[in-house]
């Protein structure tokens, strides 16, 4: 009889026991709690009980539905006629026109309420894609399960992002752990395809429409690049090289897809007031060295928030409430301590020495004009002088410190006695110096070193701050000193994710729910009589009081144009045109009024409109002047010699002879018009100059009888059109060389990432072979 062979029993998973077995088995379901995390964080915003405000109210939405209504009429929204007078539309990267995911947006809120519910839910969505990209990157980079739970939790509600909810900056941030996680997967593994998902993910951030941090997220790439290469062989020139040309086709692919954005962006910036950013306008906004205590208590210098009963005086920047959002640094206390066990390894760990040092460059930069770092930058490093408020370099600082704390965390699980005891020695100290601080200051020494304690409410609200630093300290080394001395390391590592995710709530999750719904913001006044008047003939509406008597003074919202589809010459956009400015402020305010088309102006300290005397939006004439600059433009038109409505200022000569004469005639009949297009039929007994109030941009293109004809600026920020004689039928139209080149640019390389990412089977295998030296 045969011997019966002994079967062992099988031990799970390579000899794991299975109580090991269990819990790695249950730490994969851990990313599953983003989500009601990311509900109870935003659970006001998500189910209509608070609503964004600030640029979502003033821009966001009113663009959401200009778009939305330009759609519905089978129109690409190019140009708004609505505000400012009239400005491009779709060049300006804000209004997400070009980003992918809005397309979804844009299609749901035709059949809703556009910029309702539909578009909150669109943004706080880019919260919780941030949160599992950064869980999956921090997975990528060997952190423990928790950890990577951690580092998550503690980047989708840091301070600097629960406070950017109502910016497009989200749009941008919410795609940049997926481009660093495909881009040093193809550090790891040389594939091409992990290089092509890099820059498809680059280009979609690029087109959420916040250009300095697209920017910023390349310089990190490409310093994180260059670290990789010396990570992984110092010595050899070859490894940078490979390194670069990843980022390189990366950053490239990523800006050749956003092209059809970009081109006509930088267009728009070329004609607009943000041409040029001078070093004084580019610090503003620096953090100062003592809104660094932020990092420990986060509204010790007072909190804004949505609802204006809410929160306290904001005394840090005086008189400027928006940078409470833009330099906030708060991480919560949990991450800085733990940040401080991965710090302990900076010796023998090249990426937390990394790390530490960039976190440190990026603090400096932070501070702006409170160091000379900053002013180097700016005048060295290209791209830097376009953009403005260095506190904004608190995202990156964040982002930097919130990996080392994920790298603390992995080593606190692991579990290393020696380094535990030397952590714990340190940890000890700055708890104590942190406890000391506080202790004294509730005492009261230092109610006198503030000139703002004097009020009681600050110096209370400055206290409460530091009362609740403290507990927190206690609880933090509490939850520390139990990872150390005990087994269960990551059920205490949970909760001081958990812990976080409390500290970080009680700071921010209040901060964006304001008390007014954008609709019922647009929609509570009486602009019938305005909207009949307008289906008669066109003129602008001037609702706020830009010089003289009640300057600043404002009745309607800025960019309720683009709501209402009532054309105001008031808006709200950084990339208002330069041409505009010179109009507003530089030309009288009587001539500047006529030429403007303005039929109703706001009075001054009344809340009621007074109706102006205008001149026709289009006539004919013989008389012109050509000037020979911009101010020689703004001379002309505030002389006694300049009539509106009869004479013509020009920059240069029209290409057809025009001769002045006292008797000449014509007529101008509107055919057609929508924001896009303008369509005339004009009869002159002679070659004349048709002037037409409408905003000039070099996009704008004329024809004659279906011909090419040049359009001219006039009268400063208008148009002028040589017409010869006789009756012909002129159009003007947005055409923008820009917006083709661009669009044909980024077919060219999504097509070329889409090749490159499915072709496998019938491109040369040797494409796809590893490429590592």
């Amino acid at each position: 009889m045969a011997k019966k062979k002994r079967i062992e029993p099988r031990t799970p998973k390579a000899d794991q026991p299975k109580s090991i077995v269990r819990q790695n088995d249950y730490l994969k379901y851990l990313p599953l709690l983003l989500i009601p995390l990311f509900i109870i964080f935003y659970h006001k915003l998500l189910f209509g009980m608070a609503f964004l405000w600030e640029d979502i109210l003033y821009q966001g939405y009113p663009n959401v539905n200009f778009a939305v209504s330009s759609l519905k009429e089978f129109r690409f929204p190019f140009w708004t006629p609505y505000i400012f007078g009239g400005m491009p539309f779709a060049s300006d990267p804000q209004t997400i026109i070009l980003y992918p995911p809005s397309w979804l947006l844009f299609l749901v809120s035709m059949i809703s309420e556009p910029g309702g519910i539909t578009y909150t839910w669109f943004i706080l969505l880019h919260i919780l894609l941030l949160g599992i990209g950064t869980y999956l990157l921090s997975i990528h980079l060997g952190f423990h399960r928790m950890a990577s739970l951690f580092v998550a939790i503690a980047f989708m509600f840091s301070g600097y992002v629960s406070l950017h909810i109502m910016h497009t900056f989200v749009y941008v941030m919410a795609w940049f752990p997926f481009v660093f996680l495909f881009l040093d997967k193809a550090f790891n593994s040389g594939s091409i395809i992990h290089v092509l998902l890099a820059g498809l993910f680059y280009g979609i951030s690029t087109l959420g429409g916040y250009p300095q941090y697209s920017m910023w997220c390349a310089y990190f790439l490409l310093f994180w690049s260059l670290f990789r290469a010396f990570e992984k062989s110092p010595r050899k020139w070859q490894a940078y090289a490979q390194h670069l040309v990843m980022f390189g086709i990366t950053a490239g692919l990523g800006l050749a897809m956003a092209a059809i954005q970009y081109l006509p962006a930088f267009e728009h910036m070329a004609a607009s007031v943000r041409e040029t950013m001078t070093f004084e306008q580019s610090v503003q906004g620096s953090t100062p060295f003592s809104y660094l205590l932020t990092l420990l208590s986060p509204k010790f210098f007072g909190h804004v928030t949505g609802d204006r009963s809410a929160g306290s005086p904001f005394w840090a920047f005086e008189g400027q409430s928006h940078f409470f959002w833009e330099t906030s640094l708060f991480c919560g206390l949990g991450t800085l301590f733990l940040a401080l066990r991965a710090v302990i390894d900076i010796k023998i760990n090249k990426r937390v020495l990394f790390l530490s040092i960039l976190g440190f460059i990026l603090m400096l930069l932070a501070l702006g004009e409170h160091t000379p770092l900053y002013r180097v930058v700016f005048t060295i490093v290209p791209g830097f002088n376009k953009f403005r408020i260095p506190g904004r370099f608190a995202f990156f600082f964040s982002f930097c410190l919130i990996l080392l704390a994920g790298i603390g965390m992995s080593k606190l699980i692991k579990r290393n006695e020696k380094k535990d005891r030397q952590y714990l020695i340190a940890v000890s100290v700055l708890a104590g110096v942190i406890a000391l601080f506080s202790f004294l200051f509730l005492a009261g020494a230092f109610d006198t070193s503030s000139r703002y304690f004097a009020h009681e409410q600050v110096l209370s609200q400055s206290k409460n701050s530091v009362a609740l630093t403290l507990g927190m300290t206690v609880v933090v080394m509490i939850l520390l000193v139990g990872m150390i001395r005990t087994s269960q390391r990551g059920l205490l590592g949970f909760f001081l994710a958990m812990l976080v995710f409390i500290e970080l709530y009680n700071y921010g999750s209040s901060f964006g729910g304001g008390t007014m719904n954008p609709k019922a913001f647009y929609r509570r006044f009486n602009l019938r009589p305005f909207k009949q008047e307008l289906t008669q003939e066109k003129f602008r509406i001037q609702s706020r009081l830009y010089r003289g008597p009640g300057e600043g003074q404002m009745m309607l919202p800025r960019n309720l144009g683009n709501v209402e589809e009532i054309p105001l010459t008031e808006g709200y956009n950084q990339l208002r045109l330069t041409r505009y400015n010179e109009l507003l402020y530089k030309v009288d305010i009587e001539p500047g009024q006529k030429l403007f088309n303005i039929r109703y102006r706001k009075m001054p300290d009344q809340f009621q409109f007074e109706r102006l005397s205008t001149a026709p939006r289009f006539y004919l004439s013989t008389s012109y002047k050509v000037c020979s600059s911009i101010d020689d433009v703004i001379s002309y038109i505030n002389s006694d010699n300049f009539g509106v409505g009869k004479d013509i200022a020009l920059e240069e000569e029209p290409a057809i002879a025009i001769t002045p004469r006292e008797d000449a005639s014509g007529t101008v009949r509107l055919i057609e018009e929508n924001p896009n297009r303008i369509e005339l039929e004009v009869t002159a007994d002679q070659p004349m100059l048709l002037s037409a109030s409408e905003v000039y941009y070099p996009a704008w293109k004329a024809s004659i009888d279906g011909k090419k004809t040049e359009l001219y600026p006039a009268n400063l920020l208008f148009r002028a059109i040589a017409v010869p004689e006789g009756t012909h039928r002129v159009v003007m139209k947005y055409q923008s060389s820009a917006f083709t080149k661009g669009m044909l640019l980024s077919l060219i390389s999504l097509l070329f990432i889409c090749v490159g990412i499915f072709g496998k089977r019938f491109l040369p295998k040797r494409l796809y072979e590893p490429w590592i030296f």
